[in-house]
């Protein structure tokens, strides 16, 4: 949240997130109805041992019907959207999968990842949106 104030943003809610991802056709993956395999960096892209964050729009194909890349794999997004205190931490969802999750969580759906607001992970990035576009 603080990068993205920095740039004069913010960090983008679970519903944008989610709406960017399936665009106006409600997809469940950012490019379509069907699962593409090869098509954005999840746990498909090759062995364990290979698999890394890839720099941004890496994967061309990776983007969803609104031109947004990387909604499905690469790293987990941050997304505000605060769900429970744990031990004094907030909990956020984490949205979009990552280079090591499979097929099912790397739908515009999946909401299942959480994180305390202290969590930092290779597998853990975040998106920044605007008010007042790019």
């Amino acid at each position: 949240a603080e990068a993205c104030a920095e740039a004069g943003h913010r960090l983008c809610t679970a519903a944008e997130w989610q709406a960017a991802c399936e665009g106006a056709a409600a997809n469940t993956y950012p490019y379509g109805a069907t699962y593409e395999a090869m098509t954005c960096n999840g746990a498909d892209q090759g062995p364990p041992a290979s698999r890394m964050a890839m720099p941004s729009g890496a994967l061309t194909m990776c983007v969803s019907t609104g031109g947004v890349s990387d909604l499905s794999g690469n790293v987990k997004e941050w997304t505000d959207d605060p769900r429970d205190v744990v031990g004094g931490s907030q909990i956020y969802v984490i949205r979009g999968g990552s280079f090591d999750s499979p097929r099912l969580g790397l739908t515009c759906q999946t909401d299942l990842s959480r994180a305390t607001e202290e969590t930092a992970l290779p597998t853990l990035g975040f998106r920044c949106c605007s008010d007042t576009g790019p």
